[in-house]
């Protein structure tokens, strides 16, 4: 038994499944195009062999700039942490900004919850709450995204958006039903996972081994 989530479509459903349309029972009618209400029961066989972690890591809403998103404060959460980001600077749109500003812009450009940037970040760097200046190579490329196209702070930050934005639309339209790990291995998704997590096991997965 399957709950239908905010967004899904019977086809989206069907492909991360790994079945048909057809294949799907529907205790109450549902339209066979567009958008179904979330909460309705979806009667689906199990064929899916092994798949990702199951468990829901965050809402949809944490992963887009949602309302919620808006209320929150970089620049006092950056000056509070008291590390490196506090007196990091980054040109952005042909203006030197400081780092919470970085974060935040990158945010607001790409739909992207600027508090999930910031998570993905210290993360990835420390640089919240760590007042050490880093190492030339993480200077240029903190979230590890190592790319002449994409050096310095917001263009790794776009770049991270991006890899979350594919997760999360993809799962939602069902195009994307896969991980594929830095090996070049794959594991197929937990059918019932929400977008939000998918797009954090997406961008996990491109540097991550399955073990890790």
């Amino acid at each position: 038994m399957y709950y239908t989530q905010s967004g899904d479509t019977l086809a989206a459903v069907a492909a991360r499944f790994g079945v048909t349309v057809a294949d799907i029972g529907r205790p109450t009618p549902s339209p066979e195009q567009g958008v179904m209400a979330p909460g309705q029961i979806l009667l689906i066989p199990d064929r899916l062999g092994a798949t990702s972690p199951a468990d829901k890591l965050i809402p949809d809403s944490e992963m887009v700039f949602s309302a919620n998103a808006s209320a929150f404060d970089a620049a006092g959460y950056v000056q509070n942490a008291g590390g490196f980001l506090a007196r990091y600077q980054d040109f952005v749109g042909n203006r030197q900004k400081p780092g919470a500003e970085v974060v935040w812009y990158a945010a607001l450009e790409n739909s992207v919850n600027p508090h999930l940037l910031m998570a993905l970040l210290e993360y990835k760097t420390g640089w919240g709450f760590n007042p050490n200046a880093p190492d030339s190579a993480t200077l240029k490329f903190p979230m590890g995204h190592v790319s002449n196209r994409d050096p310095r702070l917001y263009h790794q930050l776009a770049w991270a958006a991006n890899v979350l934005s594919i997760g999360y639309y993809g799962w939602r339209a069902g195009t994307l039903t896969d991980l594929t790990f830095p090996d070049g291995s794959t594991l197929r998704l937990a059918p019932n996972l929400n977008a939000g997590t998918v797009a954090l096991q997406y961008f996990f997965a491109r540097f991550l081994s399955r073990a890790e």
